[in-house]
């Protein structure tokens, strides 16, 4: 009872399925399972029925626990990406800051050189581009770890 029950909710859950109109070949076999072993019972207690039987059992329960392992092997992927999405956000963020603040103390630079003509000042707030520059690799590093 516990194995049908385990068929039907990953029947009904199968990420296979979804891009299709109707059901993959695990799911229509995994359906169909308990129509396969109500025919073979009725059809008697010979051995060679008793083989299929077992045989087609076993091919329900064998799917059922395949796309179960492939379910967790998705999610494990999902989880590990998400780490990585999530660090690349804050990486882009810091980066964000930093090129603003690098904005900044240029357009802050270049205002006193209009009022004051200390072209010493603009040309070092200018040449501190370094920061920047970095921020925007630790971006471009961590967006080609996750590809």
């Amino acid at each position: 009872m516990e194995e049908e029950n385990e068929l039907s909710v990953v029947e009904q859950n199968c990420p296979g399925c979804s891009g299709l109109e109707g059901e993959c070949d695990i799911c229509f076999v995994v359906a169909r399972s308990d129509q396969i072993i109500e025919s073979l019972q009725i059809m008697g207690q010979n051995q060679s029925e008793n083989l299929l039987y077992e045989v087609a059992s076993k091919m329900a329960v064998d799917k059922v626990v395949a796309k179960k392992d492939e379910g967790k092997k998705t999610i494990k992927k999902l989880r590990e990406l998400a780490q990585e999405y999530t660090q690349l956000e804050f990486t882009t963020q810091r980066a964000v800051r930093t090129i603003r603040s690098y904005g900044k103390a240029c357009k802050e630079a270049a205002e006193d050189f209009l009022e004051e003509g200390n072209v010493r000042e603009l040309l070092i707030e200018f040449g501190n581009i370094k920061e920047a520059k970095d921020a925007l690799k630790d971006v471009t590093n961590n967006l080609s770890l996750i590809k």
